[in-house]
């Protein structure tokens, strides 16, 4: 197979929304055999261009090339049912062989077999080296953990010949041993890998990052370390040219200001001189005529260059990203060090594995605690419990009074109400204030305010639960998030890592982004083991 099977070339690609706005335009890229990680801010288009990619959804202009057989994995797999072999796409196919050896000659099951009369062995060659042979073909899809449903449908696009493989937000809902697994599959990989991602520790591996932007994908080598420091170095030049153009417009400006002064001058000692030396009035009318169209002349050009230089600053302002803020007021102190904030004693958690159901913790004071285990091993279930959403199957559980729960949707208002409304329906003028000031220090514009909870973005809406939580009337003491960085984008991602860094009061996490996690400042981990859990100081080395 030649080397142009794994290539695919994206020309002038554009995409208009159902209501004519344009998404992006402008488009240009060639993929080959290498790891390209695609980035972009939430809907910027990144998932729409995968699916045009992918032959699944129609450009408004432009064109895709690729000569070889593409895979793709989106980002919504949706409710599976059916085998193993149906996320392997192989059902069939074994079917057909088997019919056959059993003396069939229909025409179509040859078709369906396709010269594939090594498919058991493929198979079983395949899943050895993912190591997942333990898995029996007929095994139901509902009862695979996530990692094991995507590292199985990535197996069968290969199993497909697949010569493209695009896969949209692969790791998300994965555990930290399913993501290692996965990111090392895709870092050997000898396809075209493109692969739309917000994990960080996934990017690093990659070969190059194209940003996504509204009239270009900006390419920059190595991974994401490497993007961020050409991303900052853009910055750092951007930043500089504009003090550049605003202090050469300053001093075209001052130039002006200075010329016209002069001019004033000359025109005042000419009038002066006109009366000292009796100048006939047609003479000096004649003379000052002369010097206003002179003066008329200059003022043309000034105007020109003043506005060539307000140009520059305009064109110099728009390379560089505005900083949002991303600060959390709240008090000083919300809880003491001798304050207890949970309490589980001889806790029966009612979910998850039966041997590792009973917990006692008692967490006193400001802790930073992350809950650490596989999918499956009930960490959502015991912050549930903590946050009294759920009843202890046995035992008791107790938290400190202001507690609050903040799961991945984090949909912590009304989503129909704006969090302008909450705020005047709930809070007095004065308080309003107040809070309109936390939540645009936490990053939240008026448009923002003024919009919907629920049509903000993932990233919008828990920084504005933050921001409520931490500083507006319940002044959280306890606050547990549960995956809350799925769905976010990297800059919302360093965002939240930042308001999260400012909140003062005890903080419970899980999750299973190891770069999201050191980002804390945590000082303790609950380990979840199969004979129980474990609690212990925070170790950045954690497995």
């Amino acid at each position: 197979m030649s080397s142009d099977n794994a290539t695919l070339i994206i020309k002038d690609l554009a995409l208009r929304l159902p209501d004519g706005r344009p998404l992006f335009s402008g488009l240009n890229a060639t993929f080959s055999r290498q790891f390209t990680g695609i980035v972009g801010p939430n809907g910027s288009g990144k998932s729409m261009l995968a699916q045009i990619m992918a032959g699944r959804l129609a450009p408004s202009a432009g064109s895709v090339q690729c000569a070889g057989n593409i895979g793709y994995l989106p980002q919504w797999l949706g409710p599976l049912s059916g085998t193993v072999a149906d996320l392997l796409g192989v059902r069939r196919a074994l079917q057909a062989l088997a019919e056959v050896e059993a003396g069939a000659c229909d025409p179509a099951l040859f078709d369906l077999i396709d010269d594939r009369w090594n498919l058991p062995g493929d198979i079983h060659a395949c899943l050895t080296r993912l190591e997942l042979a333990h898995l029996p073909l007929d095994r139901a899809s509902e009862t695979l953990s996530g990692g094991e449903t995507v590292r199985l449908m990535l197996a069968g696009l290969r199993l497909g010949g697949a010569r493209v493989l695009i896969l949209d937000e692969p790791t998300n809902h994965l555990d930290r041993q399913a993501r290692e697994q996965l990111s090392e599959e895709l870092r050997q990989g000898k396809e075209t890998r493109i692969v739309i991602s917000h994990d960080r520790a996934l990017l690093e591996h990659a070969d190059r990052i194209l940003e996504l932007r509204s009239d270009a994908l900006v390419q920059y080598s190595g991974g994401y370390s490497s993007y961020r420091e050409q991303r900052q170095a853009e910055q750092d030049n951007a930043q500089a040219a504009l003090v550049r153009a605003r202090a050469a417009r300053d001093s075209v400006e001052q130039q002006i200001t200075v010329a016209r002064q002069r001019e004033l001058q000359r025109a005042s000692h000419g009038r002066k001189m006109a009366r000292a030396t009796g100048t006939p009035a047609i003479v000096a009318n004649a003379q000052a005529e002369r010097a206003e169209q002179h003066s008329g002349h200059q003022r043309i050009q000034q105007a020109r260059l003043s506005q060539m230089a307000r140009e520059r600053v305009e064109q110099a302002s728009a390379n560089v990203e505005p900083v949002r803020p991303s600060q959390l007021l709240a008090p000083t102190a919300l809880v003491a060090n001798a304050t207890q904030v949970i309490m589980l004693e001889h806790c029966e958690l009612p979910f998850g594995p039966a041997d590792s159901r009973f917990i006692d913790l008692t967490l006193r004071g400001p802790v930073r605690v992350a809950v650490i285990g596989p999918n499956g091993c009930g960490k959502s279930t015991l912050l549930k419990v903590m946050a009294g959403q759920l009843l202890p199957a046995s035992g008791n559980a107790r938290h400190v009074a202001r507690t609050h729960l903040i799961d991945q949707h984090a949909q912590t208002f009304d989503p129909g109400q704006s969090i302008e409304q909450v705020l005047r329906n709930e809070l007095g003028t004065a308080e309003e204030g107040r809070l309109r000031q936390i939540f645009a220090n936490a990053g939240l514009d008026a448009r923002q305010m003024a919009t919907p909870f629920g049509q903000l973005s993932g990233g919008e809406r828990l920084r504005g639960a933050l921001a409520w939580l931490a500083g507006g009337p319940e002044q959280t003491q306890l606050l547990l998030l549960d995956e809350v960085n799925n769905h976010l984008d990297l800059a919302a991602l360093e965002a939240v890592e930042q308001l999260l860094r400012q909140f003062k009061g005890a903080l419970i996490v899980s999750a299973h982004d190891r770069d999201f996690l050191q980002a804390l400042e945590l000082t303790h981990q609950l380990i979840w083991q199969p004979t129980g859990w474990s609690y212990e100081p925070w170790s950045e080395a954690w497995h």
